[in-house]
């Protein structure tokens, strides 16, 4: 504990002379000259109705609603479940070969899948009625692994 002081102490003047700079507005040719480091990642850990719950009830539907020759069908999934973890996803902007701008997109280094999938699927003209016509279940164990960008331009 007297170790931790004792650096805090010296390094608090380091901080408090450190020089303040008030912010400043940026016009457009200066704001398009400013420069990151790494851009944005993202990492991910999504648990969707975990079915290691403790919860008894975690009954639940995805539905997604389509048009056929005027008539509304559903696609519903129950009971959407798992684990993903994602390690990173990368924003960056580029600047092209032609000398344009392009937002580069790093997949995902790492993907992990634990119980990810649904129990039931259907098609049917009402969401919240029964699924009769079950059309399968799937669950997905694993991981995938990624290399390399998707690049986005504008035309």
């Amino acid at each position: 504990m007297k170790t931790a002081r004792r650096i805090l102490q010296l390094i608090a003047p380091l901080v408090v002379a450190l020089p303040a700079h008030a912010l400043s507005a940026l016009d457009d040719d200066t704001l398009s000259n400013v420069v990151g480091r790494d851009g944005i990642s993202i990492a991910v850990h999504l648990d969707l109705n975990n079915p290691n719950s403790t919860d008894p009830d975690v009954s639940s539907r995805l539905t997604i609603g389509f048009k056929v020759n005027g008539h509304t069908n559903y696609a519903v999934m129950l009971d959407p479940h798992g684990i993903i973890d994602m390690f990173s996803w990368s924003f960056d902007v580029i600047t092209r070969p032609d000398g344009g701008s392009a937002i580069a997109v790093g997949l995902p280094s790492y993907v992990n899948f634990q119980q990810v999938g649904f129990d039931a699927l259907g098609i049917q003209s009402d969401p919240n009625a029964p699924i009769t016509g079950d059309l399968g279940r799937i669950e997905l164990n694993g991981q995938l692994s990624f290399q390399g960008q998707l690049r986005i331009w504008s035309k």
